[in-house]
């Protein structure tokens, strides 16, 4: 496998390429994540609202991946979903 300062560049390749098909989205996209997520924890959900033009970030304090409070949950999506109309 190619190497570049002991990266490989075949996950280079691929992160271009999806940050390419991110940058491309046009449609409006909230990204949420809680600020206890370790599966997709603030560095990931950042990376995705800066490559997508159109994205919003909302970071649940307190919460973990898919553990945030229901209530909190939907008032992001339905206060988003409503700034579109």
């Amino acid at each position: 496998m190619a190497s570049l300062a002991g990266e490989d560049l075949t996950d280079l390749r691929a992160a271009h390429v999806h940050a390419r098909q991110l940058a491309a989205i046009t449609d409006p996209t909230l990204v949420i994540t809680g600020d206890r997520d370790e599966l997709a924890d603030l560095e990931q959900a950042a990376r995705l609202y800066h490559a997508i033009p159109t994205a919003e970030l909302a970071i649940v304090p307190g919460a973990s991946h898919g553990a945030a409070d229901r209530d909190i949950y939907w008032d992001l999506v339905l206060d988003f979903l409503d700034r579109r109309d």
